[in-house]
């Protein structure tokens, strides 16, 4: 699957908050109903998100077991739904982001989470595109 050329869009080598905004090239779409968004407002989103979350019951720099389950089931429906108990499910989710064992999800470990989901999301697209 092609998705245009990249060299078409400008490039900016400042913070990401003063990089101008590309127009995406024309191109085939993974998901042709899905909303075309830049890569500049997703972080901005994921940042904003994790932010939401840390905090209620932790830190804010971090999220707690239960700031994770809260954001999983608020922004990400049904993704604890898998056959087994949800606590189970939670428990397994929360011990593979929580690399250092601090009993907390930062945000570097919390884009395991994010690293993952889009991987998978790819996979799929890219499948179900080839069918």
């Amino acid at each position: 699957m092609a998705y245009g050329p990249v060299a078409e869009a400008p490039v900016a080598y400042g913070p990401v908050a003063d990089a101008p905004v590309a127009e995406a090239p024309e191109a085939e779409a993974p998901v042709a109903e899905a909303p075309v968004a830049n890569l500049k407002s997703a972080i901005v989103m994921i940042i904003h998100v994790f932010a939401r979350y840390a905090g209620t019951h932790s830190s804010g720099r971090s999220l707690s077991k239960e700031e994770l389950r809260v954001l999983l089931e608020k922004e990400l429906p049904g993704f604890l739904e898998s056959g087994e108990d949800k606590d189970d499910a939670m428990e397994k989710v929360f011990r593979s982001l929580d690399t250092n064992e601090d009993a907390t999800v930062s945000f570097q470990e919390f884009l395991l989470l994010v690293a993952g989901l889009l991987a998978a999301c790819h996979k799929h697209f890219q499948e179900e595109g080839a069918s």
